[in-house]
């Protein structure tokens, strides 16, 4: 029993020891009301800025994978465009060659035309000096 009651005394004075050291420190440590109402304001305020944090960057998160598509949308809009100038250009020189057809074709109809004119002329004008000449 001696050796128990040695062990449960050094107990009580080990937990005085500790006791009185927490009561020192405890004063050092502890905090008025209005202290106290000041950190958890900040702590709610803490958590708050936290949730904003996270709905920026969700929304910054967002807004960059609005950025690609519209950067996906430009390319293939750029590529259309430059389908488009080409086909332009092509239905372009095709309608000068066609009008450069055209212009030819006209022109080699006009003269056969003139040639025609003129030879049937000529061949009136024979045929009626053949004929003054008959009769």
């Amino acid at each position: 029993m001696c050796k128990c009651l040695k062990i449960a005394a050094s107990c009580i004075v080990v937990l005085m020891l500790w006791g009185t050291s927490l009561c020192a420190e405890a004063e050092e440590v502890c905090f008025s009301e209005e202290q106290a109402k000041g950190i958890l304001i900040n702590l709610e305020k803490g958590k708050i800025c936290e949730k904003q944090i996270i709905i920026y960057n969700e929304a910054i998160s967002e807004r960059d994978s609005k950025i690609q598509l519209l950067q996906i949308k430009t390319e293939a809009l750029e590529q259309k465009v430059t389908v488009i100038i080409n086909k332009m250009a092509t239905d372009k020189k095709i309608a000068e060659e066609v009008d450069k057809a055209r212009l030819t074709q006209i022109k080699s109809l006009q003269k056969p035309k003139w040639s025609v004119m003129f030879g049937s002329f000529g061949a009136g004008v024979m045929t009626s000096l053949v004929l003054v000449l008959l009769l």
